[in-house]
């Protein structure tokens, strides 16, 4: 009776990871072939394909970041961002994301997330974000692998991507 119970509490377990992890891969469905969306999914095949690349000893840390990672999905859309915005965070709160950040700034609200492993590592960081006034651009993106803020932070500013600076002022003791 025991072992009966531990099984079933262990399937509940997987059951409610998989319900949580299933937010964002739900949302990314829902929009993945609407036309109004640019849609990027990198796969943990193409992490290791570039971690095979030579590279100069002062890419080595790029490189580490980049062993570590699982994969990569964008969302982007220029059509009613402030929509999308609520109806991402809408689906995102209470499924096991943690607020790290928000960031408003000339009219742009970014938001970053993170979702913890049971060891403790971050496995997930996402970032979501929205012009609220002007060009009406909304995007969504998570990060998923053994993911290092310090090391994403250096990792953005060398390949230049946008928002992704603000981790560099994060002050995170993981």
């Amino acid at each position: 009776m025991k072992k009966f119970v531990v099984l079933a509490l262990a399937v509940m377990m997987t059951g409610a990871a998989f319900a949580q992890e299933d937010v964002i891969s739900k949302h990314f469905s829902q929009y993945w072939e609407d036309p109004d969306f640019s849609t990027v999914h990198l796969t943990r095949r193409m992490f290791e394909i570039v971690a095979q690349i030579p590279v100069d000893e002062n890419e080595d840390e790029v490189m580490s970041v980049i062993r570590s990672l699982d994969g990569m999905r964008m969302l982007a859309s220029d059509h009613n961002s402030s929509a999308l915005y609520k109806e991402a965070m809408n689906k995102l709160k209470g499924s096991g994301y943690e607020e790290l950040m928000v960031v408003r700034d000339g009219g742009e609200e970014l938001q970053f997330l993170i979702k913890e492993k049971a060891d403790g590592m971050i496995g997930e960081l996402v970032l979501l974000g929205h012009e609220m006034e002007g060009d009406d651009q909304f995007f969504l993106l998570t990060i998923t692998g053994n993911i290092d803020l310090a090391q994403i932070a250096k990792l953005s500013s060398t390949l230049e991507i946008d928002g992704m600076e603000h981790l560099e002022n994060l002050n995170d003791n993981r």
